[in-house]
């Protein structure tokens, strides 16, 4: 016959370290809260590092920056516009001179969530122009194109973000010259409402 178990029973009881993390997570949720809203404006800017992968034998990676402006329309969409420059060097200088490409862009932005973290896709209509220019299939020193892209910004603060955006461009007038154009951009934002 076997001896009954003389061991404590233990009960279910929250533990020290279940309450902890029980703590932990509720501050998360709670210093989570939605910081876009609608009818604000924020102002940005920040390094851009720019990629043409298929121009040379290399490519030509580049440093610039840009500033842009962003308006919400709704806690999800929102409007945006800026412009970038950039200065792409090539490592075989005979080659292929060095490139300028400036843009200008006006389009949407849609906020996939609102949280401490905001995912976000952009799109937008933007006007191009290379220097030197590399081809002159029509003679207009302007390239049109279209630019789709997606990132992330850290919003801690009320009034401040940080965050970094990828942006695939299509250069629609050249397509030939500049068939892939790639620009990071790391973002430092300022929120206000209007």
């Amino acid at each position: 016959m076997s001896k009954p178990s003389t061991a404590p029973q233990k009960s279910p009881r929250l533990t020290p370290v279940a309450a902890t993390l029980a703590l932990l997570g509720a501050l998360l949720v709670h210093s989570a809260e939605a910081h876009a809203i609608e009818g604000e404006l924020t102002l940005g800017l920040g390094p851009v590092f720019a990629d043409l992968p298929t121009l040379g034998e290399e490519g030509q990676g580049g440093w610039g920056g840009s500033v842009y402006a962003q308006y919400q329309l709704t806690q999800f969409w929102g409007l945006q516009g800026g412009a970038t420059l950039a200065y792409h060097t090539s490592i075989r200088r005979d080659e292929l001179p060095g490139q300028r490409i400036s843009s200008v862009w006006f389009g949407g932005i849609y906020n996939i969530d609102v949280f401490t973290y905001v995912p976000f896709i952009s799109f937008g209509a933007t006007a191009y122009q290379a220097q030197p220019q590399l081809s002159d299939a029509d003679g207009n020193p302007v390239d049109a194109g279209f630019k789709f892209g997606f990132g992330v910004d850290y919003r801690r603060w009320r009034y401040w973000s940080l965050g970094f955006e990828t942006n695939l461009h299509a250069f629609v007038t050249d397509i030939q010259t500049y068939p892939v154009y790639l620009t990071t951009l790391m973002r430092l934002n300022y929120h206000w409402e209007l």
